[in-house]
């Protein structure tokens, strides 16, 4: 259950007054607890290459989305990040950042734009 608050002491004030509410048998007025279902990386990895198969996309260029949405995917599991949700701007600049040792400048560009089709 979320205390939707990110300061640690009035999370544990919610909880203090959550447990002395379940200790006095006051159930009626328990806040719901909504279930948000959130996107992993992988799943939209997963619709994003579905998509582009829908769209008649070459096999050669579905192998190359997989791999450079793969790398992607690594790259952000390094940062602890694994929901759709959490890649930032700076992430990708910083992904990026490490495509020096790449094969050609046309090989960079259509990552970029590969990557760049994904976030949107």
């Amino acid at each position: 259950m979320s205390a939707a608050t990110r300061s640690w002491a009035t999370a544990e004030d919610k909880r203090a007054e959550l447990q002395q509410r379940l200790d006095s048998g006051e159930t009626a007025a328990l806040p719901k607890v909504v279930e948000t279902k959130r996107s992993t990386i992988a799943q939209e990895i997963d619709l994003f290459i579905r998509a582009k198969q829908d769209e008649g996309r070459s096999p050669e260029t579905i192998r190359k989305l997989r791999s450079q949405l793969g790398l992607f995917e690594q790259f952000l599991a390094t940062r602890s990040k694994f929901f759709a949700s959490e890649i930032t701007r700076t992430d990708v600049i910083e992904f990026r950042s490490g495509w020096a040792s790449w094969k050609s400048g046309r090989t960079r560009q259509n990552a970029q734009t590969n990557i760049r089709g994904f976030i949107r």
